[in-house]
């Protein structure tokens, strides 16, 4: 058995026969097509992940840094940043149903279980970077601490699909699970409506076998970033423009530590100067850095002049800073983020407003990934229900269940508690309504919270306005007799309320 993939490693797919012993011929070419399909997308997806980790190859211009320094480490976080300030927009609250109250269709337990909040988040980095992330659901193993659904997450460097245009969804989905050591797959999982099958990889023969489920339906989704009809996989926020404009911040970068290199030591000249001089035990190193240059005149020889000596102007870095703000600017533009958050400063600090308005392009990216994400998310909540409970086709109840995902704009408590007030106030939302709780910003747990709280005092005052009806009415009565009596009236028989 191979090794867990690592993170930025694509797996290659070979054999030796070229079919799947254990399975039909229909299967087989299913699974080598997707295989193929995941190896021809792997270098680009390899070279957008190393973007994002800064540790892509820059080529060099080869003008004005020298080829011994161009191998000198630099590195710009700004792939980085477009996916992550991105991603930071894009936060996942939970699922709602009608009728259905807080934990629809008692969900929390097994996402929790999953950490399915933190899988979410694992998935939209790699959508973002590489185009699409995919989710796999399947029951769990027996007395091997799964749990009763488990649900992974991959990246696009590991799995793949078909795409049924007809029906506007994925009709088969690859995922490879472990390679060898060297680098090529030796188990993988390809998921259908009507099975699972499991492959592995023996003396370069691969092995399959059927295993059915009962769903009717894929129990995969593929998250995809800005999907089209031409490319409904999605397309990478480290796009081409931005992976220009990151080489040419590099270089940039790159110069300007030459140049700061040089600066610390001046360059000089000197003119009429014995070729040899330098030569006698003097390092050109030493004689550069040196703080004085002393150099004597022949007295024998009456046609020597003095040699002259002088120093150039230290190098500038303005045009450097100047070009970075440059880059900046157009990788603000290009990635929908403020200029101030990749490091580079142009104006005093922004106002409230002023930052609110810079932030509106980003936002709207956020709401637009919204549809493709929630779409996603609701498949694997159906599947991850259907599983559980046994079921071979979803409920009407469970096909409206919907995701509900955090405002992109991110209003202070204060703006937000206002807009709710005011609504309140008009009648459009209800004071005790779950959705007035999440208009205010509060998670799941905080909202099931407050709702304790609220029922636990409303118990309190039922109880204690009981108590204190019974002990008025006690009071009144007590008073009645006191006065008929003391009027010598016969208060026998007369009812105390």
């Amino acid at each position: 058995m191979g090794t867990e993939i690592a993170p930025l490693q694509a797996p290659s797919i070979t054999s030796e026969l070229g079919i799947v012993r254990g399975v039909d011929q229909d299967i087989s070419s299913r699974f080598f097509k997707l295989a193929k399909q995941l190896q021809a997308k792997a270098p680009r997806n390899l070279l957008r992940g190393r973007y994002y980790d800064s540790k892509a190859t820059i080529q060099h211009l080869g003008i004005a840094v020298p080829p011994h320094l161009q191998r000198f480490q630099t590195a710009v976080g700004w792939p980085a940043k477009a996916v992550d300030m991105l991603e930071r927009r894009i936060r996942f609250q939970g699922f709602v149903a009608p009728e259905q109250g807080s934990n629809p269709f008692e969900l929390d337990d097994v996402l929790r279980e999953n950490q399915f909040e933190m899988l979410v988040s694992m998935a939209v980095v790699g959508m973002l970077t590489h185009s699409n992330s995919w989710l796999f659901t399947t029951q769990g193993i027996a007395g091997t601490g799964d749990p009763e659904v488990v649900i992974t997450a991959r990246s696009a460097l590991h799995s793949t699909g078909t795409w049924d245009a007809r029906r506007r969804g994925i009709k088969d989905a690859l995922d490879v699970l472990t390679v060898d050591e060297n680098g090529e797959a030796d188990t993988a999982l390809m998921y259908t409506r009507e099975a699972v099958y499991g492959f592995a990889r023996r003396g370069g023969i691969w092995y399959g076998r059927r295993r059915p489920h009962s769903l009717n339906r894929l129990p995969a989704a593929m998250l995809p970033y800005r999907p089209s009809l031409d490319r409904p996989f999605g397309r990478s926020k480290i796009n081409r423009p931005i992976m220009g404009i990151t080489d040419r911040a590099v270089r940039t970068a790159l110069r300007s530590e030459i140049t700061a290199e040089f600066f610390s030591a001046p360059q000089r000249y000197m003119l009429d100067l014995d070729p040899g001089t330098l030569d006698d035990g003097v390092p050109g190193w030493a004689a550069l850095i040196g703080r004085i240059l002393a150099m004597e005149r022949d007295p024998d020889d009456p046609d020597a002049r003095t040699p002259k000596v002088g120093q150039f102007n230290a190098s500038n870095q303005t045009p450097h800073i100047e070009h970075m703000r440059e880059l900046a600017a157009e990788m603000a533009g290009e990635a929908n983020i403020p200029t101030g958050v990749l490091g580079v400063f142009h104006d005093n600090p922004a106002s409230d407003r002023a930052m609110h308005t810079a932030y509106m392009p980003l936002d709207e990216d956020a709401e637009r990934a919204h549809t493709a994400i929630g779409w996603a998310l609701e498949q694997v909540a159906i599947n991850t229900v259907m599983i559980r409970d046994r079921l071979s086709e979803p409920s009407r109840e469970l096909m409206r269940l919907r995701s509900r995902f955090q405002d992109p704009s991110r209003p202070t408590r204060a703006m937000a508690t206002d807009s709710v007030v005011k609504q309140v106030q008009e009648g459009i939302l209800p004071a005790d309504s779950e959705v007035t709780l999440q208009e205010l910003g509060y998670d799941a747990p905080t909202i099931r919270q407050i709702q304790d709280d609220r029922r636990r005092t409303r118990v309190t005052s039922m109880l204690q306005g009981g108590l204190r009806s019974a002990a008025e009415s006690t009071t009144r009565g007590t008073d009645v007799g006191e006065v008929m009596e003391r009027r010598g009236a016969d208060t026998a028989g007369l009812p105390i309320d």
